[in-house]
């Protein structure tokens, strides 16, 4: 049961609490790598929940970060914000990791694979969804020119393809340990994921990008050529 809010906060005696202090080493770790925790991460959303108001206490004295919970589909979820004006002791690039170009390339194509499967209870990807997406999705032409390099009217190789594949699958890694999708396989070749209810907050963080994805994906390969002069 959440603590009374009511209460002033000023110290840090929950972490003495047994529940919180058997779980608050895999919490803290969570959130400060900047994943978000669901209210189906039953055991370490249970400890966050029960002790919000403590816990958000910690994080905005210690950080200067805001323990933020949010809602989407009644779904809740916890992160830490460290978006948030650019405030906090970890928002330094050098200390918390932001997405690479290629992982937020992924990210933005599993929003639009999530609202494409909206009306799906569960909305699981696997890899033949991703490659149709590649080859004949809304924005194809543009998967395939920062995916491949080129667009290939002939279509790639097998080894172009399985190149791509490899890419993919560390891109999503990195969305799982962020708390935006759930992988139902772990297989080395495998692609076969859940996108959960946090990829909302995703959504929110690169709104513009996903408006002017065009703009974006030339911005990309406009860098990329430059690098390579």
């Amino acid at each position: 049961m959440e603590n009374n809010y009511q209460e002033t906060v000023d110290s840090f005696d929950f972490l003495s609490n047994e529940e919180v202090s058997l779980n608050f080493a895999d919490v803290n770790i969570a959130l400060l790598q900047g994943t978000h925790i669901q209210s189906d991460d039953f055991k370490l959303y249970s400890v966050l929940d029960s002790y919000r108001k403590e816990f958000q206490f910690y994080y905005n004295t210690l950080y200067q970060l805001p323990l933020r919970r949010d809602k989407k589909n009644d779904v809740f979820y916890y992160y830490l914000d460290f978006q948030d004006t650019g405030k906090g002791k970890l928002s330094k690039s050098e200390r918390h990791h932001y997405l690479t170009e290629l992982e937020t390339i992924m990210a933005l194509m599993v929003i639009n694979m999530y609202y494409a499967s909206f009306f799906n209870v569960i909305k699981e990807i696997h890899w033949k969804d991703i490659e149709k997406e590649i080859k004949e999705g809304e924005n194809k032409k543009l998967y395939q020119k920062l995916l491949f390099k080129e667009i290939k009217s002939g279509g790639y190789t097998d080894e172009q393809w399985n190149d791509v594949k490899k890419d993919i699958r560390r891109s999503i890694i990195k969305l799982e340990k962020l708390g935006w999708v759930k992988r139902l396989s772990k297989g080395y070749y495998d692609i076969h994921f859940q996108i959960r209810e946090s990829i909302h907050r995703l959504e929110n963080l690169y709104q513009n990008e996903l408006t002017n994805f065009e703009a974006f994906s030339e911005k990309i390969k406009l860098k990329k050529t430059n690098a390579q002069v």
